[in-house]
């Protein structure tokens, strides 16, 4: 099984070293709590490898797997807003 990722075909990437919270939060499963989280980690120890995101509370090894190909230490984030969520119009 191939596990690399084709950045060219990525919606985009978060640089961890310099997002900010409401750019952490276009992530899946990262909330403002979560964003929140990973900034005040990031103050205290810029972060060295990508996996180093599975020491912030919440973020298990599941999660790491979906937010992987979305996550780099380098560039820009590029990652585009998620579209808000659609509420059903009543029955």
């Amino acid at each position: 099984r191939d596990l690399t990722h084709d950045v060219s075909s990525s919606p985009g990437l978060v640089n961890l070293n310099t997002a900010t919270a409401a750019e952490l939060t276009r992530l899946p499963h990262i909330g403002r709590t979560r964003a929140e989280a990973i900034v005040t980690y990031r103050r205290k120890r810029r972060f060295k490898r990508v996996r180093e995101i599975r020491r912030i509370r919440g973020i298990g090894r599941k999660t790491f797997r979906v937010l992987r190909p979305f996550l780099t230490l380098s560039g820009p984030t590029t990652l585009t807003p998620r579209a808000p969520k659609r509420r059903a119009d009543g029955p």
